[in-house]
């Protein structure tokens, strides 16, 4: 059963409809609840402290993705 893509980039990963993210850098896929927990764990946190993998997947759920990143 193949995913639906929201948005891919060979620099960060894949960021799938149902929320879950395939990062490029180890190829390990993480859930919608796991991709929750990062983001409360760097809630507050500048975007300049943020992985950029995590910026395009919060930049990519709030439907911003496609200008910043293709």
């Amino acid at each position: 059963m193949d995913k639906k893509i929201k948005l891919s980039n060979p620099n960060y990963g894949t960021v799938y409809a149902d929320g879950s993210m395939l990062l490029s850098t180890n190829g390990k896929l993480f859930s919608k609840e796991k991709m929750q927990e990062i983001k409360d764990a760097y809630k507050g946190a500048n975007r300049i402290h943020k992985p950029l993998a995590l910026l395009f997947y919060i930049d990519v759920m709030n439907g911003k993705g496609k200008e910043n990143y293709v």
